[in-house]
């Protein structure tokens, strides 16, 4: 009987802890995706900063379509950028009236306790969330292509946004 009261709790923890690593973050997003592959709810102060990027705008403008109605145009996922309590969102579009050729638009929202903020703005066909930091957050590493040439580029966050701290290109081979 004691063995039963030690292995019940015991295999409850251990379901805690499966639980907890199948809830791993999405760290790695592609032009070459539809969606997300951990889709998240986009906040209310999100999707007005949408609203307001040039390119959605535009967009808006061309398929007469409210800001109200954004959030089909976009798909998010909920990642943890820094070391605070406050969610971060990586967002992929999802609307072909914001694709590029062979890259798409991703923007990265850090979340404070004054709501969220715009970090960064890329059109690229890969973006991946690194596991190294610099100023506490996460690095992002991007990569877009032409038909001769490999781009990647490092960001680094400072100063309230990602800034490029390296860039590179290579042949494709």
């Amino acid at each position: 009987m004691k063995r039963l009261i030690i292995l019940v709790p015991l295999l409850f923890c251990g379901l805690v802890l499966a639980q907890r690593s199948a809830e791993v973050e999405q760290t790695a997003f592609s032009a070459e995706d539809d969606k997300v592959q951990k889709p998240a709810s986009i906040p209310d102060d999100v999707l007005k900063l949408l609203a307001s990027d040039e390119r959605v705008s535009g967009c808006l403008s061309t398929d007469n379509v409210s800001a109200q109605d954004l959030s089909g145009w976009f798909s998010a996922s909920e990642i943890s950028l820094n070391a605070d309590s406050y969610p971060d969102y990586v967002i992929a579009a999802s609307n072909p009236c914001l694709f590029g050729a062979n890259i798409n638009p991703f923007w990265v929202f850090v979340g404070s306790k004054q709501g969220h903020f715009l970090a960064l703005n890329v059109y690229v066909h890969d973006l991946n969330v690194q596991s190294a930091r610099h100023a506490g957050f996460r690095d992002i590493v991007t990569f877009k292509l032409s038909s001769t040439t490999i781009y990647e580029s490092t960001f680094h966050f400072k100063n309230g946004e990602y800034v490029v701290a390296h860039s590179s290109n290579r042949p494709i081979e």
